[in-house]
C-alpha cells in the first residue's frame, strides 16, 4: 500500500493523505509497545502517550455510559419520590378515616 499510495508514484489529490495514514499504521503495528497500547486504548492512548485514559479525562465514548448512568440515577430518585407521594397520601387518608370513625 505504501508503494500505491506514494506520492511520487501517484497522482491521486489524496494520495499524500493515504500514504500518510499507510505510514501511521505501519509504525504502530511494527512497534510492540505501541501496538499493545492502540489495542487497549485505541487511537486516543497513542496521542496521550504515557497518560493512560482516566476518569479525570473522560474521553468521547464514555459519555453516552455517564449519560446512561446519570439518567438511570435520575429515573430512580423520581420513582423514589413518586412512592413517598403516594405512600404519604395513603397513610395521611388511613389516619383520617380512623379518626372520624372514633
Amino acid at each position: 500500500m505504501a508503494l500505491k499510495y506514494h506520492p511520487d508514484k501517484n497522482d491521486h489529490p489524496q494520495a499524500a493523505e493515504h500514504f500518510q495514514e499507510v505510514a501511521a499504521a505501519f509504525e504502530i503495528l511494527s512497534d510492540k509497545d505501541k501496538r499493545e497500547i492502540y489495542d487497549r486504548y485505541g487511537e486516543e492512548g497513542l496521542r496521550d502517550g504515557d497518560e493512560q485514559a482516566t476518569f479525570q479525562a473522560p474521553s468521547s465514548d464514555m459519555l453516552p455510559f455517564i449519560c446512561a448512568v446519570g439518567g438511570t440515577i435520575l429515573f430512580a430518585f423520581g420513582a423514589y419520590k413518586t412512592f413517598q407521594m403516594f405512600t404519604k397520601k395513603k397513610n395521611t387518608e388511613r389516619q383520617d378515616e380512623a379518626s372520624s370513625s372514633d
